[in-house]
């Protein structure tokens, strides 16, 4: 068997980073949009914040992992590995940056030991660790969703002063690590600043349980309903007893048909999924009526949701082969 294969998008376990400074609603942002990707499943949440997640119990059901210092990165590894055995969808981390701030400290620690170690050698167990956590997060089966802290600065526009968020308060460059990483300003607006969906474009919008859906959206609509496991987790392994295997979503084949057969983009998606929810249609149901109807491009599925999706005739199915022959045949023939 060869190395290479054809590519095809399969399913995968979103990672998804939410940055912004302090006040910009992370971790309600983070609660919001786990309960449309849960669909239903159960959402942990690994709480640094001195137990702030609990004070926003009222969004939506979650349990809570309260971690308290020191914030070694083993702590955050055996809470993610929990979650994935005890069968979560989604779980928060918020926040993530206090393993990174807890690794800082143990670099200056190493430093102001001297001796033969020198600054840069010092780097090399915190390196280990964060790789680690990284990594952990990373091949896990589990959606995650990652707050970061971002460093603060301050402009002024119009005579009012505002904070702005810059960089993630993180090891450096850790956002190309996830699927999409958002960016959430004070007035708890979001911006994708890296996004591998291509599902939200320059848009600034709240993140709500309708993003978590269209996430789901997306994932159902993949090339190929087989689930993405990392190589490094593809021999099986034994699951401990009295813990059940991990639910996985499953995809809708009818979507993945549909999508193949109009060759439409995701942003295209999110185009006919927010009009259909403007006028309280559900997209998935009405872009198989559309399929049904026999409409075949999304352009004119758009115009169609436009006029309130009316009724449509639906599509007459195509004639086998052997009705095809049985109406080749001359009726006399039958008679001889």
């Amino acid at each position: 068997m060869g190395l290479f294969k054809k590519a095809s998008r399969k399913r995968v376990f979103l990672k998804i980073g939410l940055m912004g400074a302090s006040g910009s609603g992370k971790t309600r942002s983070a609660l919001e949009l786990a309960k449309g990707l849960a669909n239903g499943g159960q959402i942990a949440v690994i709480d640094t914040e001195n137990g702030s997640s609990s004070l926003y119990s009222h969004v939506t059901e979650f349990d809570v992992a309260d971690i308290e210092p020191p914030f070694a990165p083993e702590k955050y590894i055996q809470a993610i590995k929990q979650a994935e055995e005890q069968g979560y969808a989604v779980i928060i981390i918020d926040s993530f940056s206090h393993a990174w701030k807890y690794l800082l400290d143990k670099k200056e620690k190493l430093d102001a030991r001297g001796g033969k170690q020198n600054s840069y050698a010092n780097w090399g167990p915190v390196k280990t660790e964060a790789d680690e956590l990284k990594n952990a997060i990373l091949q896990s089966r589990i959606h995650v969703i990652a707050c970061m802290r971002a460093k603060t600065d301050y402009s002024q526009e119009g005579g009012k002063v505002q904070k702005v968020g810059l960089a993630a308060i993180q090891e450096p460059d850790v956002e190309y690590e996830f699927t999409v990483v958002f960016q959430i300003d004070q007035a708890h607006n979001a911006q994708q600043t890296k996004d591998r969906t291509g599902l939200f474009g320059e848009r600034i919008f709240k993140i709500t349980p309708d993003t978590g859906k269209t996430f789901l959206n997306w994932l159902q609509s993949a090339d190929d309903e087989e689930v993405y496991v990392p190589p490094t987790q593809r021999e099986p392994e034994p699951v401990r007893s009295g813990v059940q295997d991990q639910p996985r979503p499953k995809a809708d084949k009818d979507l993945i048909a549909i999508r193949k057969s109009w060759g439409f983009e995701p942003e295209h998606w999110v185009e006919f999924s927010d009009a259909c929810k403007a006028d309280g249609f559900d997209p998935v149901a009405m872009l198989k009526k559309a399929n049904a109807g026999d409409i075949k491009d999304m352009a004119t599925a758009l115009e169609w949701v436009s006029y309130g999706c009316p009724d449509l005739p639906t599509a007459e199915p195509k004639p086998t082969q052997d009705e095809k022959d049985a109406d080749a045949i001359d009726p006399m023939e039958l008679l001889k």
